[in-house]
């Protein structure tokens, strides 16, 4: 088998300097047009446009070895060559894609281990239900995925439609949905920055943050949280995991608490210092008159659970 490297940078290079002994490198991909036809580490360069001319499914095979690797697979999931990803470059080691994200834990600030936790008192055969709002990526940075793994199963819901692609590949038995989350329905400007985890439907709450890029603003569907579950059949929730940047709190607000009642709630809050601050906000009033205590907090979420 021969391998193209999808990416001519410092992450390319590297790649090829560790395993051109071992594979059969014939030659890198880049999405910068001016690279297109010069040599590099002494293999040429095609622009993608141009690789997809000269690509040979039977005997050819991609690394991709890019800082923005979920960008990279993305874009050949929309040409249908995921299947020829064979490999991820990651320092010093060729992984598959979704070990690139996998860790110890996959979300941001421990999560997970707040919900391992809290859940551990449910019997081990238990299979519970979660619903994952703005859930942005199947690995990284995922409250749900420990969940996927022990056999929960769920909806994901994200703006993005790229997402939304990740997730019908790597969570392929959940319910994955590209849409808008808020108070109301309709359709909302969603903008779309150069880190991914940052989109958000609020012009204002990123925009003087340092090495940020707007880079797309896009017409995106919007539906309530009840409408959603209702469409798709959900009346109970083990587990509801509220993250988009900047309307939670219009979510928790307009949800319906007492029909669904979610046993455990994650939520991020921002521009938040300190618990005292939390405990201030017409959020964290919200939970509480619905029947909830809060529990943890790290950095960005709070949890919640039902007083039972």
């Amino acid at each position: 088998m021969k391998y193209w490297i999808f990416g001519a940078g410092k992450f390319g290079r590297q790649c090829y300097e560790i395993f051109s002994n071992k594979l059969d490198i014939i030659g890198f991909i880049d999405n910068n047009k001016e690279k297109n036809g010069i040599s590099y580490c002494g293999k040429i360069v095609l622009f993608y446009s141009e690789f997809l001319k000269h690509f040979n499914k039977e005997e050819e095979r991609i690394i991709i070895a890019n800082a923005r690797c979920s960008d990279i697979y993305i874009q050949l999931m929309d040409d249908m060559l995921e299947n020829y990803v064979e490999k991820v470059y990651r320092p010093r080691r060729l992984i598959k894609f979704e070990e690139y994200w996998n860790k110890t834990f996959n979300s941001t600030c421990g999560e997970e281990l707040w919900l391992k936790d809290y859940f551990s008192t449910y019997p081990k055969s238990y299979k519970g239900i979660y619903v994952d709002v703005g859930a942005f990526h199947p690995f990284y940075a995922s409250n749900t995925k420990w969940a996927y793994d022990v056999g929960w199963r769920g909806i994901n819901i994200d703006a993005n439609i790229d997402s939304i692609k990740l997730f019908k590949k790597f969570r392929p038995e959940d319910k994955n949905i590209n849409c808008g989350v808020s108070d109301l329905e309709g359709e909302l400007e969603f903008y779309i920055y150069n880190e991914a985890d940052v989109n958000t439907f609020d012009k204002d709450i990123f925009k003087d943050v340092d090495g940020l890029e707007l880079k797309e603003i896009r017409k995106v569907q919007v539906k309530t949280l009840n409408r959603i579950l209702e469409e798709n059949n959900i009346f109970h929730i083990d587990l509801l995991d509220i993250d988009v940047e900047g309307l939670d709190e219009k979510i928790v607000m307009s949800f319906d608490w007492e029909k669904y009642c979610p046993q455990c709630v994650l939520i991020e809050i921002l521009n938040k210092n300190s618990i005292e601050e939390i405990l201030d906000t017409a959020l964290h009033k919200k939970m509480t008159l619905e029947g909830y205590r809060l529990v943890n907090y790290a950095i960005l979420t709070a949890m919640y659970v039902k007083i039972k």
